[in-house]
């Protein structure tokens, strides 16, 4: 009988063991989910006021005021976070709109690059040096001195 009340005990205290486990668990997942939520929304915070900063600076025309990345969270079957991303381009009517398939070439590669120069910022830590990986041939004039300015400002 003995024998029989410690295997009930030890399969007891497996069991709330197993129950306290999954319960912390699933705290922990729900706190690192936040953390990383957190986390998310404070870059692109920073990724979003660089690229507004640069935008203003560089970009010459009338026709958009900043430009900005959007994030979209979606969940997939597996129940694990995933983002969708979107750079929209704000007029000067505060309309933000998609700027894919509604903007020039000139436009869209200075977007990529300033896009890029933001992430760099944000990710890069104390990085003084940058390296794009798309040649610049196919901005047209006006693009090119945008382009030369963004080269002086890091000299």
């Amino acid at each position: 009988m003995k024998q029989a009340e410690k295997l009930y005990h030890d399969v007891v205290v497996d069991r709330i063991v197993m129950q306290e486990t999954i319960t912390d668990l699933e705290k922990y997942t729900q706190c690192l989910d936040t953390s990383i939520i957190k986390f998310h929304s404070e870059k692109m915070t920073a990724i979003n006021n660089i690229l507004d900063g640069l935008w203003r600076r560089v970009y010459r025309g009338n026709d958009i005021q900043t430009i900005r990345i959007k994030s979209e969270c979606v969940t997939s079957a597996e129940k694990r976070k995933a983002y969708d991303y979107r750079v929209v381009m704000v007029l000067n009517n505060d309309v933000e709109l998609d700027m894919r398939d509604r903007c020039s070439a000139g436009q869209k590669m200075l977007a990529c690059i300033l896009i890029r120069i933001a992430l760099a910022d944000v990710f890069g830590g104390m990085c003084s040096i940058i390296a794009l990986d798309e040649p610049t041939t196919n901005l047209d004039a006006a693009k090119v001195s945008i382009s030369a300015f963004l080269h002086s400002m890091n000299s």
